[in-house]
């Protein structure tokens, strides 16, 4: 009897001990967030949440469908909890792409959102940003992509694809949005969403940059102003631009951008503030470009060089020019390198670094260097003379 005993208690430790999914979700009713819009109403105090999920359905998990769900509230997570309680399932969180935010509610402010992606444990923090230009974020996500997928996943590959090969947007993700946003001077920049007419249909397209101060969009730059950020302000592997030169071709011609460095050198000249911006481009002329300009000829090479350099500069400084009147939010975040450079004087310019901004004088310069042109002096690139051959 006692050895009956001692193997029931024995059969029963070892049962405890086995590993087992008690708390586990099944796949089937799981639904896997892949982006969210967020609103506001005219009022300014409810919030409307709109939850793209992907269902993993029965079949074999071969059945993968992509839903709205919807919900409002008297704050952002409050509209979010109304949408989940309409799935019936688990809302997973861990691959959602991108969160796009109304213009209304961009233009009111987007401290919610951060704080709501901030403290949520599931939620990526490098999550892309998107804010839909004169348009609501539930007619983004319930409008068709060119391939008429998964819209978040879409606008999370178009964003990407965007930023590398036209350069005409940026990717922002909501954690250089806070940073941003608690330093002295509190301005960034976010991609932007909108509808684009497409051979009678009306389909998603990314371009542009939505401007923010102080947690709050007050404007957009187009494309092309976007592009001239980019360069202004980063280093730029690639990107396009058109040149119109008489002296060189009677029709305008296109130029591949390479590669780009932007440095900043700041100068206190009594009581004014003067911003110098190099850019050093490495460039090449577009393929059918090469019919109309003749690179085996150095002047015309040469010429060419100083075009684009005048185009560049022209486009960074009117860019500015712009950025400074419209906005007064230092989105190249110019007041780093004077706090860096005159560390004594910078604790009077931070109290009002906005206005100092406005006034903010800048010279643009831009060197630019041709490749492909087959001049053996033309062939070695910015950074690269050094390894050149003699």
């Amino acid at each position: 009897m006692f050895k009956k005993w001692i193997s029931v208690i024995l059969s029963l430790a070892c049962a405890l001990s086995l590993s087992a999914c008690w708390d586990h979700t099944e796949i089937t009713s799981m639904l896997i967030v892949a982006g969210i819009g967020l609103d506001v109403d005219d009022s300014g105090k409810i919030y409307h949440a709109v939850v793209e999920v992907i269902n993993v359905e029965e079949e074999g998990g071969e059945n993968i469908t992509a839903k709205l769900v919807e919900g409002s509230g008297s704050s952002i997570y409050a509209a979010i909890q109304d949408a989940m309680v309409m799935t019936g399932g688990t809302l997973y969180t861990n691959h959602c792409k991108v969160v796009v935010i109304g213009d209304k509610l961009a233009r009111q402010g987007i401290d919610g959102v951060i704080d709501l992606v901030l403290r949520s444990p599931n939620l990526r923090k490098t999550l892309g940003v998107l804010v839909a230009k004169d348009a609501t974020a539930r007619s983004i996500l319930t409008q068709k992509t060119v391939k008429n997928d998964i819209v978040s996943f879409e606008l999370s590959k178009m964003l990407t694809s965007n930023e590398v090969t036209l350069n005409n947007t940026r990717t922002t993700g909501i954690y250089q949005l806070h940073e941003a946003f608690i330093s002295v001077c509190p301005s960034a920049v976010a991609s932007v969403v909108s509808v684009k007419e497409n051979n009678g249909e009306r389909v998603l397209y990314i371009e542009g940059l939505s401007v923010f101060w102080d947690q709050r969009c007050v404007g957009y730059l187009d494309g092309s102003r976007s592009g001239a950020y980019n360069l202004a302000s980063h280093t730029v592997n690639t990107g396009s631009i058109i040149l119109l030169d008489p002296a060189l071709s009677a029709q305008p011609f296109g130029v591949n951008i390479l590669q780009s460095k932007a440095g900043y050198t700041p100068y206190i000249q009594g009581d004014r503030l003067v911003m110098q911006v190099d850019i050093q481009v490495d460039a090449t002329l577009q393929g059918g470009a090469l019919l109309q300009v003749d690179l085996s000829d150095k002047n015309a090479v040469n010429q060419l060089e100083i075009s684009l350099e005048r185009k560049l500069e022209a486009d960074v400084k009117n860019l500015i020019s712009h950025v400074q009147s419209e906005y007064g939010a230092d989105i190249f975040n110019f007041y780093k390198e004077f706090e860096n450079r005159y560390r004594r004087e910078w604790e009077g310019l931070s109290q009002d670094w906005q206005s100092h901004f406005k006034n903010l004088e800048v010279e643009v310069t831009a060197d630019v260097v041709m490749g492909g042109s087959g001049l053996i002096e033309n062939y070695a690139p910015h950074g690269e003379a050094a390894n050149a051959l003699p």
